[in-house]
């Protein structure tokens, strides 16, 4: 993974409501086109491990042009992560994906309500 770390954009665990129980990963990476998407599956370590039952990768399109690494995490700055979501196959967005940072699900909702 370290031969692709300046294409990172985010990564990290998935959690289930507890907040302490790990679901699976979140990779978001910034890489050529679609083969390379799936190489990076295929060569993934946990993957590999067989530790995911199941994987998905979208189009995403990093709006905030940074990465969580460039997050400053200022108090008045929540928004870590936000781009546009889209099938492999067509380029048109489906949806969002954006990371918060936020010490509950209480937090999150008041954030994106604002």
């Amino acid at each position: 993974m370290d031969t692709l770390a300046e294409s990172m954009i985010a990564r990290g665990p998935t959690l289930d409501t507890n907040r302490e129980t790990a679901t699976g990963s979140l990779h978001v990476l910034a890489l050529p086109g679609v083969d390379a998407a799936r190489e990076f599956v295929a060569l993934e370590p946990n993957n590999r491990a067989g530790v995911y039952g199941e994987h998905s990768v979208w189009r995403f399109e990093n709006l905030l042009g940074r990465s969580m690494w460039e997050f400053s995490g200022q108090s008045w700055e929540r928004l870590v992560l936000y781009g546009a979501l889209a099938t492999l196959d067509d380029a048109d967005p489906i949806g969002v994906a954006m990371v918060l940072q936020a010490p509950d699900r209480e937090a999150v909702d008041a954030l994106i309500e604002d």
